[in-house]
């Protein structure tokens, strides 16, 4: 898990490119733009999955409520973003939380908290949640990518 995780920056700076000047275009189906994908996984990097880890670590039986991606894509204006910046916040902020798990012990992983909707994940169930969703992310830019080259 660890690796994947660490892969995906890569995966996001190679669709950058690919995208070259279209970083603000939406796919027809309404969904983000790339600036839009680099911003939100940047404050979810912080501001969701970062708080998680450090709650767990750091917390005896924490709790922490949904990060609204939507809500504050609109809130923040994501698409009138800088790419250049999103995209450095979210490779830092992985760099961050990659060394925090690196460093967890096998207890550490096992460590839980208390996601209000979800309910009762572990550090393990929180990591899966990361891979699963920068998978996600991958599939829809990947889409997104395809659609813009055939424009």
């Amino acid at each position: 898990m660890i690796d994947d995780l660490a892969s995906f920056p890569s995966t996001l700076k190679e669709a950058v490119t690919a995208a070259g000047a279209r970083l603000r275009v939406r796919g027809s189906d309404g969904g983000f733009a790339i600036v839009e994908h680099l911003c939100h996984l940047a404050d979810l990097e912080t501001e969701g999955y970062g708080q998680r880890i450090e709650r767990i670590l750091g917390h005896d039986d924490p709790s922490w409520d949904d990060f609204d991606g939507a809500a504050i894509a609109i809130a923040r204006n994501y698409l009138e973003q800088d790419p250049d910046a999103a995209f450095q916040r979210f490779a830092d902020a992985r760099t961050t939380n990659l060394a925090r798990l690196r460093a967890a012990t096998e207890d550490d992983w096992q460590k839980r908290g208390t996601h209000r909707g979800v309910g009762d994940v572990s550090l393990r169930d929180v990591v899966e949640m990361m891979v699963e969703h920068d998978r996600s992310h991958a599939a829809e830019i990947k889409t997104l990518l395809g659609e813009l080259e055939a424009r």
